[in-house]
C-alpha cells in the first residue's frame, strides 16, 4: 500500500463518521471462517492515533508518554526504587533508569538513598514533579476528550470500562496497586 492509499485510511478526528471509509473488517478479503478480520488490529491501531496525539500533547512539557506514567506511578505509590518501578512497569531497571534520568535531571523526581540499604536509591515527586503531572493530567482529559467527541459519552464509558477490564484480564494493573487489580484505576 503505497503512501497516498494510507493517508486515505486515516481517521482523523472531527471527521464526520458517515464521511469516513468502510472500516478494514468491512473490506473484501478479511472474511474467515464467517469472522471478520483480526479485531485486535483495529484496537491497536487505535492505540497507535491515541498514541501519536498524546505525543504530540506531551511535546511542550518535554515528556513522552513513559515518562508521564513514571511521574502518575510515583504519585500513587508515594516513593519507590529504581527496581520496584521496573517491576511495575514490566522493564529492566536499566531501561527505568533511563526513562527517569531525565526527571531527575529536570529536577522533577527526587533520589535519596534508602536508609535500609544504600545500595538502593529511592525516588520520589519534587514539587516541581507535582505540577508538571497536573499538567500531565490536563494532557490526558484532552485525550478523553478526543475519544468522547468522536464515540460520545455512552460509548467512550463502555470503551474506557472494557479496557479496564481486559487490562486486568490480561494480567496488568494500576502502578501501585495490589496483583489483583480489583477496583483499581489508572
Amino acid at each position: 500500500m503505497d503512501a497516498i492509499e494510507q493517508d486515505s485510511d486515516r481517521l482523523e478526528v472531527g471527521q464526520p463518521v458517515a464521511d469516513r471509509q468502510a472500516s478494514d473488517r468491512d473490506a473484501p478479503g478479511w472474511q474467515r471462517t464467517g469472522k471478520k478480520g483480526p479485531g485486535f488490529l483495529l484496537l491497536a491501531h487505535c492505540a497507535h492515533l491515541l498514541d501519536e496525539r498524546l505525543r504530540v500533547l506531551l511535546k511542550p512539557l518535554g515528556l513522552h508518554a513513559g515518562q508521564a506514567r513514571v511521574l502518575h506511578a510515583l504519585n500513587r505509590m508515594g516513593k519507590a526504587s529504581q527496581r520496584q518501578l521496573a517491576d511495575e512497569f514490566n522493564v529492566t531497571p536499566a531501561s527505568m533508569s533511563q526513562m527517569t534520568k531525565r526527571l531527575i535531571n529536570n529536577g522533577f523526581i527526587e533520589v535519596h538513598s534508602d536508609p535500609d540499604d544504600r545500595r538502593t536509591s529511592i525516588l520520589s515527586l519534587t514539587a516541581k514533579g507535582q505540577d508538571l503531572l497536573t499538567r500531565v493530567f490536563a494532557v490526558w482529559d484532552q485525550i478523553d476528550q478526543i475519544i468522547i467527541a468522536e464515540i460520545g459519552a455512552d460509548h467512550a464509558e463502555q470503551l474506557f470500562t472494557n479496557s479496564r477490564n481486559l487490562r486486568d484480564a490480561l494480567g496488568g494493573r494500576a502502578p501501585g496497586t495490589k496483583p489483583t487489580g480489583v477496583g483499581a484505576d489508572e
